[in-house]
């Protein structure tokens, strides 16, 4: 995984606006957007007379979130730079346009209500898509996704099957120390006795939303979220804790540039109670 250096919220924004054209285009803009912005500059500035982190350190910790934690298919990029239209209503384009060059963060739900296979495949494709161009531009990027997801009770290294809310938490987690300061004032909650906590039971969700907050004030101030498949995560006893999540997504974007996507192919409770009606675009295909 390569190391990214912080970009400031008004480069990555036009970055995004190439990204966004580019994708439209069908064409892969991310060598022409490195040539264009080159290295981003650094915007966190290091008092020598603090306790410092370092991002390697982070790294090391979350090396145990291994065999707790779904990445994505290998053929993320394929599918994120592959120019195969996707086919969304005339509205659904110019509502993604909006959420991603409006001025500060935007928070959209995505919903689609099909039985067609095709069109299902769509909705997770369409946020690989728009990670993996932000990622091969230098963009800081997370998704998760609940396609293709592996039966990780299958793995004999884990006693148990992880619960699918901290294999969310979780994978956010280690996308996001990709993008902190390779050296920073010590937080407290990126250390070994936090990270001891992440068992991949659903009480370690909390602890672990404790970490994803520590990371999202660390890094750059621009960030592009896909979260695909929320509703298979919905019941009673884990809806407490996606509230918790998206009222810690939503407290954090504030005064930043925080492009959050949700997808779904179905309703969700959740989001219906935490997004406004604004948000959701409840008839996306065409």
């Amino acid at each position: 995984m390569r190391d990214h250096e912080p970009m400031t919220a008004e480069r990555a924004e036009q970055a995004f606006w190439h990204i966004y054209d580019g994708w439209a285009a069908h064409r892969n803009p991310a060598d022409f957007l490195r040539d264009l912005f080159g290295p981003p500059p650094g915007i966190f500035v290091i008092d020598e007379r603090t306790q410092y982190q370092t991002r390697k350190e982070v790294r090391q910790l979350a090396l145990r979130l291994q065999n707790l934690i779904h990445f994505l298919p290998s053929y993320l990029r394929l599918l994120a730079l592959k120019p195969e239209p996707l086919h969304f209503s005339f509205n659904t384009d110019g509502n993604i346009r909006l959420w991603i060059t409006s001025n500060g963060s935007h928070f959209m739900w995505a919903e689609g209500r099909t039985s067609n296979d095709v069109q299902l495949m769509t909705l997770p494709r369409m946020g690989i898509r728009l990670c993996g161009l932000a990622y091969e531009a230098g963009l800081p990027m997370a998704i998760f996704s609940m396609y293709g997801r592996p039966d990780l009770g299958s793995r004999s290294s884990v006693s148990e099957p992880p619960s699918p809310v901290a294999d969310l938490v979780y994978t956010l987690i280690r996308q996001l120390i990709t993008y902190i300061p390779r050296r920073f004032e010590r937080p407290g909650t990126l250390n070994t006795p936090y990270f001891d906590k992440l068992d991949g039971t659903l009480a370690s969700v909390e602890p672990a939303l404790d970490m994803l907050t520590t990371l999202l004030e660390y890094i750059p101030p621009f960030l592009v979220c896909v979260i695909d498949g929320l509703e298979r995560l919905e019941n009673n006893k884990t809806r407490p804790y996606l509230y918790m999540l998206l009222n810690r997504l939503r407290a954090l974007s504030t005064g930043r540039r925080f492009k959050i996507l949700f997808s779904t192919s179905g309703p969700s409770q959740v989001l219906s109670e935490k997004l406004n009606h604004e948000e959701h675009l409840s008839n996306i295909f065409a």
